[in-house]
C-alpha cells in the first residue's frame, strides 16, 4: 500500500520505476534468546545476532525485508527477498555486494527472468563459464575459461525446469530450496 501510494508520486518516479533493486543484509547484536538469533563470532564476537535483510527498489522504497540468523550467507536468503515481494514494482535488475553471490543465485535468478548485478570485491577467485568453447565473448574471451559440463546438467534438466516452474507459480517458498 505504501509502494504503491508512493510510486504515483512524479518526484519517486523520477528516481526510478522499481525495475532495479539493491538488495543487502544488517547484521544486529541480539542481547536475548530469540529464534533468529545465532552465533557468529566474526559479526557477534562472543554473542548472538540477525541479519536484517532488505530489498530497497530504485525509486528508494523497501519492497521486502526478512531477519534470518545471523550465520546464513546473504545468497541463500536473497532469492526469497527478491521473488516473494508482494509490491505493484517488479525489478528485474537485482544488485548486491560480494555476500550475496553463488553460482547457483546467478543460475536461478536468469531462469526466473531476473538480471542478477552483484558488485564483487575481490573478482580475482571468480569463475567465468561458457557453455561453448568456441563462443567469442570478446575482451571476456580470456576470462570466461571455466566451460559448464552439458553432460552433467542434462539428467537434471527436468528437475530444474520444474524448480523454477514452482517458484513462478509459487508453489514452494523460495527459502524451502536454498
Amino acid at each position: 500500500m505504501v509502494v504503491a501510494a508512493q510510486n504515483r508520486i512524479a518526484l519517486a518516479r523520477a528516481w526510478g520505476r522499481g525495475g532495479v533493486a539493491s538488495a543487502d543484509g544488517m547484521r544486529f547484536v541480539v542481547p536475548v534468546r530469540t529464534i533468529h538469533a545465532a552465533p557468529n563470532q566474526k559479526y557477534f564476537n562472543r554473542g548472538r545476532g540477525v541479519t536484517w535483510y532488505n530489498l530497497l527498489s530504485d525509486p528508494c522504497i523497501g519492497l521486502n525485508a526478512i531477519a534470518v540468523p545471523g550465520t546464513l550467507r546473504d545468497s541463500l536468503v536473497l532469492l526469497t527477498v527478491v521473488h516473494e515481494q508482494q509490491t505493484e514494482l517488479h525489478p528485474t535488475r537485482i544488485m548486491t555486494d560480494t555476500g550475496a553471490y553463488s553460482d547457483v543465485v546467478f543460475g536461478l535468478f536468469r531462469l526466473l527472468g531476473y538480471r542478477f548485478s552483484p558488485r564483487l570485491a575481490d573478482i580475482g577467485g571468480t569463475r567465468f563459464w561458457r557453455v561453448d568453447p568456441q563462443a567469442g565473448y570478446g575482451e571476456l574471451n580470456a576470462l570466461a575459461r571455466q566451460r559448464v559440463n552439458r553432460d552433467r546438467a542434462t539428467p537434471h534438466w527436468d528437475d530444474g525446469l520444474r524448480l523454477i516452474g514452482s517458484l513462478k507459480r509459487a508453489l514452494m517458498p523460495a527459502m524451502g530450496i536454498m
